[in-house]
């Protein structure tokens, strides 16, 4: 079985090496419990876990693929930002919080079972989108600005989670994690078709578009008399979407460790295979036509009036029809790869490929780390990541105490908290949890035992067998 996962991450992660989100730094901080969060097949040393609402683990993150917020207010270097920008960019942002987490031990079995509430925003955009917003469309005199893969999916939802880890051999633990979901908010572009093209000669605009966007939102649409979109209302209340039901889904998460020898162990996992079938509070947008604008728009003195011209009548022209149709969207899956190297009994260098799978590319990133522990009790982990297309990535994570009481906090980045204006990514995840049955004799039977402890009880087990031999 892990075999066959570790070829599909493989491949996935190999597909398009770019950038990701994050958690790279806490899939190697195995003393660690909300490890098992990025991979199912983690085991945490002691009988009972349980996690308190939102402080057991609460997880903010954001990320730029182009530029930060001081590249932006620098108009002198924002044209190289542009000059630079992909075909695909994204701007993504992520607010998870655990209300409740528990783990415990049912003879060799490690089950948990949590309940999240995950917020995901994932905004894509063309690179030729991002040179229109910022130099205008004379750069494209006798041209075709691309305006495709241009959208937002967000997905709210609420997640009950159900998880078992086992060991298959003395070489291999496996996991999984069946979870049932509850849709709040959803954007979701189901197609983004658009282009823009100005005449060389009249300057005359002409766009062709093809595109939709489902919705699961809190309004009420008014329409024209030709049918098609007017205007909006909100129509809702912060407790009607909180305890919606109506939207509902499923997801699994898979993931592998495999003690090659005493000092290789190599781990993978694929999170939030599934979807939502959205039902409640359905508004689908299309746009399918063409539109030419004609008309001198160089004169300063009436670029107020093409505005208003140019806004006021596209709406109609390309026919932004409404409908209520339910929709399914699947969520962003994350794929890891990793292995570690033990340098020392409590002390292993690690390498990391994660992905994340979205509707218009694989994005992937790279981790280094070092991972050390101390009297059991305590570990640091030190990273290093490209991710966001960017190099300046340095993260850092923390552990502290093991029972009852245990307190943990990781970022990928740390530099985002010292320069936030001058980075690409901000993430932080941090918690504590109650830890019972933490001793000795529940590690000598293989109950959860971390990577580096049973590193180290192979390593005596080999060294005894070595001694009876001679």
């Amino acid at each position: 079985m892990h075999r066959i996962l570790f070829s599909i991450v493989f491949s996935l992660l190999l597909k398009n090496l770019c950038f990701s989100q994050q958690n790279s730094t806490l899939f190697f901080m195995q003393a660690t419990p909300q490890a098992n969060f990025v991979n199912p097949a983690v085991r945490n040393e002691c009988k009972w876990l349980i996690g308190l609402p939102v402080i057991s683990s609460l997880h903010v993150n954001y990320g730029n693929s182009a530029f930060s917020a001081n590249q932006i207010m620098d108009a002198s270097n924002f044209d190289g930002v542009v000059s630079k920008a992909k075909k695909t960019n994204f701007i993504t942002s992520e607010l998870q919080a655990n209300l409740l987490f528990l783990g415990f031990w049912i003879k060799e079995s490690y089950l948990t079972f949590s309940i999240n509430e995950k917020a995901d925003l994932f905004a894509t955009y063309s690179g030729d989108a991002l040179a229109l917003a910022w130099n205008g469309n004379t750069q494209f005199e006798g041209k075709t600005a691309k305006l495709g893969n241009t959208g937002a999916f967000l997905n709210y939802r609420r997640e009950f989670a159900f998880g078992i880890a086992r060991k298959a051999s003395d070489d291999l633990d496996w996991g999984i994690r069946a979870k049932l979901l509850f849709g709040k908010l959803s954007t979701s572009m189901a197609k983004s078709n658009m282009d823009l093209h100005t005449d060389a000669s009249t300057f005359d605009i002409s766009i062709t578009s093809n595109w939709q966007v489902n919705t699961s939102l809190p309004l009420v649409i008014a329409r024209n008399k030709s049918g098609n979109y007017d205007s909006y209302l909100t129509n809702g209340t912060v407790g009607g979407i909180l305890f919606n039901r109506k939207n509902i889904g499923f997801a699994f998460d898979f993931g592998f460790v495999n003690y090659r020898d005493d000092k290789i162990t190599i781990a993978g996992s694929i999170l939030d295979l599934g979807f939502v079938y959205w039902a409640s509070n359905l508004n689908s947008f299309s746009g399918i036509g063409n539109y030419a604008y004609t008309g001198n728009i160089l004169s300063t003195n009436n670029i107020s009036n093409f505005i208003d011209d140019f806004l006021g009548n596209i709406k109609d022209d390309l026919g932004i029809k409404v409908d209520n149709k339910s929709y399914v969207s699947f969520l962003n899956p994350m794929a890891y790869l990793g292995a570690t190297y033990a340098i020392k009994t409590d002390l292993n260098a690690g390498l990391l490929l994660s992905s994340r799978i979205n509707r218009y590319r694989i994005t992937t990133g790279v981790t280094l780390s070092l991972n050390k522990t101390f009297n059991k009790k305590s570990s640091v982990s030190i990273s290093y990541s490209y991710i966001y297309n960017s190099f300046k990535n340095l993260g850092a994570g923390v552990k502290l105490g093991k029972q009852p009481v245990q307190f943990y906090a990781v970022s990928d980045n740390i530099l985002g908290f010292i320069k936030p204006f001058d980075t690409r990514n901000i993430n932080l995840r941090l918690g504590l949890q109650i830890n019972f049955g933490c001793n000795r004799k529940q590690l000598e039977k293989g109950r959860g035992c971390t990577w580096i402890n049973q590193a180290e009880d192979r390593r005596i087990r080999n060294n005894r067998l070595l001694k009876k031999k001679n």
